[in-house]
């Protein structure tokens, strides 16, 4: 199967990119976690977006932004923040369109892969983004 030959979300999840990445693991992959405790391997999500935008080169994403709140959840006029926070922790939505078709996910910001954040930083907020449906 060649890459133009791809044509659904369905085939570009179940592609195999063991040999696309197979020659240098380390610089495809990162890892996160305690081994002892939990731990996940996964290609890192630049590779990601660079295989897909190789199969489409018109692939896009977009970041959704929220309205900001000062501390007495005081809506701050004409400023937006990528990041949504609620009373149950904060979130970030990300849509991307591959093939013309638009997938959305709302993403919780988490640390060490499973702790929500009280307070996140431009970093966690940041590596969020970068986790959703690409």
């Amino acid at each position: 199967m060649t890459i133009k030959e791809i044509v659904s979300f369905e085939e570009l999840y179940n592609r195999d990119l063991t040999n696309a990445v197979k020659k240098n693991v380390q610089k495809y992959t990162d890892k996160q976690g305690n081994p002892q405790e939990f731990s996940l391997e996964y290609l890192s999500w630049s590779y990601g977006w660079r295989e897909m935008k190789r199969i489409d080169p018109e692939a896009s994403e977009k970041v959704h932004e929220f309205p900001m709140f000062d501390n007495q959840f005081r809506m701050i006029e004409g400023v937006t923040v990528p990041y949504l926070k609620t009373p149950q922790g904060f979130f970030v939505r990300n849509t991307v369109t591959f093939q013309g078709k638009a997938e959305t996910e709302w993403l919780p910001i988490v640390e060490k892969a499973k702790y929500p954040v009280s307070n996140p930083n431009s970093f966690q907020i940041n590596t969020s983004n970068c986790k959703g449906p690409r």
